[in-house]
């Protein structure tokens, strides 16, 4: 895909990440315990090759760039009347950008 295909795709993702973790939850029982923080790693994990497929350089720019989504993402969530802020949930992101770092630096054979 040209950079320009994977710029629209991170973008993309950015926004419906954003608003779907403002959509109120309450969906029926979860699948196990702290779901939420595997779909917190997954979808940071997913931004963090998508952004580097998009041209920016996997590293603290990155890093620092989606930490920030993701605190932004929190406050936000904070500011409604049926979603909490949590610091947990930052950690997760944390751990999903980092899996995805490593998951892009492994040696391929």
């Amino acid at each position: 895909m040209p950079r320009a295909g994977w710029r629209l795709a991170f973008a993309a993702a950015l926004v419906g990440i954003f608003v779907i973790a403002l959509l109120p939850t309450g969906m029926g029982e979860p699948l196990f315990p702290q779901v939420d923080k595997f779909q917190h790693a997954m979808a940071f994990g997913a931004l963090w090759i998508l952004g580097a497929r998009a041209g920016c350089r996997p590293g603290w720019a990155l890093g620092a760039g989606l930490l920030a989504y993701g605190v932004a993402i929190e406050l936000a969530q904070g500011l409604t009347s049926y979603r909490d802020a949590s610091a947990a949930d930052v950690m997760a992101d944390l751990a999903g950008m980092a899996l995805a770092a490593w998951w892009l630096r492994r040696p391929t054979t």
